[in-house]
């Protein structure tokens, strides 16, 4: 059962339903033509297959599957109904992956009986595995004993060179299915093939170079401590030259392909993944990178500087990777024998990296010291700011520590001041909405307020809303916790709750400064709100975020706040709601016509056709199929109506009646627009809708 197709994950767990509610959304003729990988299975197995298929097709999935020639009925049968049997091929590959040995299978089966339990998430509970090697496993490629022969690449490369004929292939397949033993496998287990044909095939399904590594004796220590020993153990690599300004990094299991691309973004140079034989590896790994190699490299002599110790070696090559993947976070998270290290790119996490506790510690200690935090401080939360120059560039990072069970967990935010400077164009503004903005901010007084959940650029918006207005005859003014950016020509105030410079402390004192225009940025209690709103009222063009669902939500959440209708009618000029949608990878995705349900989605009236675009994931995005993000809006300016419908305290269908009079602009029409203009997919679309 072989197809193209990689699924978009939205965010990788190890539990036992998938993370990404696009599951519940896809019918199983979509899932199924995706690419198979334990993923997929896990799906299917979770959500009940009787589902309503595609208007476009008829039948149960069992008939479309026997339509297409995907598998048999009694195939799919025992697919969807035999647990066991899943378990048991699960298991089976995880063990052929070096993952977990046969005892450890044998004592979590047990455990299993016992609490129902999916195999993945009792084998962590039992710290048989690590979370990173779960999810990358989940996502791989797997071949079960179901469907067509796999492989064509290498079965070709076999037949063209005489190692093996179709009809071979073909038994060899037939038993292999019988045995339910991966093919591969069977093909090396039964003298079919060397070791090194099944490599060279993989590297020709990969489409990489192929090196024996048999000229290479030596290589120079700059090379090997271009990555880190306990990565090169981990994933049998090898870096062994450099040749057109490219590192060339020798590694020996395909299906680590997906981690040496992760490995390249965190390297100076350009790195160039060569497959080679795992026994040449092993040989060279065990001579040039032995155990007491790897231990060493924790250990910082008398003479090392510490800036080139191997803890700052590590924490620099983190950064350069967060950095380089175009991530906004990284999380450090320690667990009994290991730490995580977790990319956020485009708002979903990434497994990059595992570290040695010992390492861990040592990252940890350099962070801290860097960031001016308390090292010896270990069981109570720290923040701090730390400013490193990588690659010829100086970069800011807000740090969080919170103890946890194992050691502290680490969050770093990534400051990327540029964005401080975004145009309501570059953040996603139809022209229709930038106008409309231009209109509120262009009030002299008022209340203006962006709405939305957590981390969906709220406050960046507000910051593009201060870039618009003149500051060279204005006393523009913040109050923020934190800072985010530093702005020329604007007067920013960091809250200090400890020294009693709270919000409202803080706004109090910068309405005594004769301020134009007033930023908060947040209001989060009634103290705030009421002093924000009898600035607006006197004057002071006042701009501001609030946690809110809608536009007209945001009207809402201030009455919540204890502010009356009259005082809120009157001081609000405008609400913008916004949220961030998924950019489509342009690296893959792909045209289609959008079918009748998806038409009615759109809104789309007539025969006309319609192109839409899908991805199928690459290795530019991770094989999320999703490449950036983009903000959507909704907005609505306050007209004389709609103040008096807010001075008698509305319920919600009447403020959404007044605000649709008023000309809000709704978030279903920005989404739409961009889905049909190939920006978004439709699943985006339904997401947030």
């Amino acid at each position: 059962m072989t197809n193209n197709k990689a699924e978009p994950i939205e965010e990788e767990a190890p539990a036992d339903k998938p993370a990404s509610a696009e599951v519940r959304n896809k019918d199983f003729v979509e899932l199924l033509t995706e690419k198979l990988s334990w993923q997929t299975i896990r799906d299917v197995m979770t959500y009940d297959v009787n589902r309503p298929l595609m208007e476009k097709t008829t039948g149960d999935l069992a008939d479309l599957a026997l339509q297409r020639s995907w598998i048999t009925r009694e195939q799919y049968d025992e697919l969807r109904n035999s647990d066991d049997d899943v378990t048991e091929s699960l298991g089976q590959s995880m063990m052929e992956r070096g993952l977990i040995t046969q005892e450890q299978l044998t004592k979590a089966k047990s455990v299993m009986e016992r609490t129902g339990q999916p195999l993945w998430r009792t084998l962590l509970q039992l710290k048989m595995t690590l979370p990173a090697d779960v999810v990358q496993f989940l996502k791989s490629d797997i071949e079960l004993p179901f469907g067509k022969r796999p492989r064509p690449v290498l079965c070709r490369y076999l037949v063209d060179e005489g190692i093996c004929s179709e009809e071979q292939l073909d038994a060899a397949w037939r038993e292999a299915k019988a045995q339910k033993i991966e093919f591969g496998r069977y093909l090396k287990e039964n003298s079919m093939v060397s070791d090194e044909v099944l490599e060279r095939g993989a590297a020709l399904e990969l489409g990489l170079p192929f090196d024996d590594l048999a000229d290479v004796d030596e290589i120079s220590t700059h090379l090997l401590r271009m990555i880190p020993s306990g990565v090169l153990l981990r994933f049998t690599a090898l870096p062994y030259k450099v040749e057109a300004e490219q590192l060339f990094v020798a590694f020996s299991d395909p299906r680590h392909m997906e981690e040496m691309t992760k490995l390249g973004l965190m390297l100076k140079m350009p790195m160039q993944p060569v497959l080679a034989p795992r026994a040449r590896l092993e040989e060279l790994l065990e001579r040039l990178v032995s155990v007491d190699t790897f231990k060493s490299a924790y250990t910082q002599d008398s003479e090392t500087k510490e800036d080139e110790s191997p803890a700052a070696n590590m924490l620099t090559i983190i950064l350069r990777g967060l950095i380089n993947a175009e991530g906004s976070d990284i999380h450090i998270e320690p667990s009994l024998d290991s730490a995580r290290v977790r990319y956020r790119v485009d708002g979903i996490l990434h497994d990059f990296l595992t570290l040695d506790t010992d390492m861990a510690r040592r990252v940890s200690a350099r962070i801290k010291g860097l960031a001016g935090m308390e090292i010896e401080q270990r069981f109570m939360p720290q923040d701090g700011h730390l400013n490193l120059r990588i690659d010829d560039a100086d970069r800011n990072f807000r740090i969080a520590t919170v103890p946890s069970m194992y050691g502290e967990t680490i969050a770093m935010r990534l400051v990327q001041s540029e964005m401080a400077f975004s145009s309501f164009q570059q953040l996603g503004m139809l022209e229709n909405q930038r106008q409309l903005m231009t209109e509120m901010l262009n009030s002299p007084s008022g209340l203006v307020l962006t709405a939305g959940p957590v981390g969906s650029g709220k406050t960046t918006t507000l910051y593009s809303c201060l870039n618009c207005l003149e500051c060279f005859n204005q006393n523009i003014m913040t109050i923020e916790d934190p800072v985010e950016f530093e702005l020329s020509g604007v007067t920013q105030v960091q809250v200090q709750n400890k020294r009693g410079l709270t919000f409202s402390a803080g706004v109090r004192a910068l309405l005594r400064q004769d301020a134009d225009t007033l930023m908060i940025g947040e209001i989060r209690d009634e103290e705030t709100v009421q002093i924000a709103i009898r600035a607006a009222l006197s004057g002071t063009l006042v701009l501001s975020t609030i946690h809110a669902n809608s536009a007209t939500g945001a009207v809402a959440s201030l009455m919540q706040l204890g502010v009356t209708g009259f005082s809120a009618g009157n001081a609000l000029s405008g609400v913008v709601f916004q949220r961030l949608v998924h950019r489509i990878c342009k690296n893959c995705r792909e045209p289609y016509e959008a079918d009748a349900m998806e038409r009615k989605e759109l809104e789309v009236e007539g025969d006309e056709p319609i192109t839409l675009y899908r991805s199928r994931g690459c290795d530019s995005c991770f094989r999320t199929g999703y490449h950036g993000r983009i903000g959507v809006y909704e907005m609505v300016k306050i007209d004389e109506e709609m103040r008096h419908v807010i001075f008698s305290r509305p319920t919600h269908s009447e403020l959404q009646a007044a605000a649709t009079r008023a000309g809000m602009i709704p978030l279903k029409a920005h989404v739409r627009e961009l889905v049909i203009s190939g920006d978004i997919n439709i699943k985006e679309m339904l997401h947030i809708i």
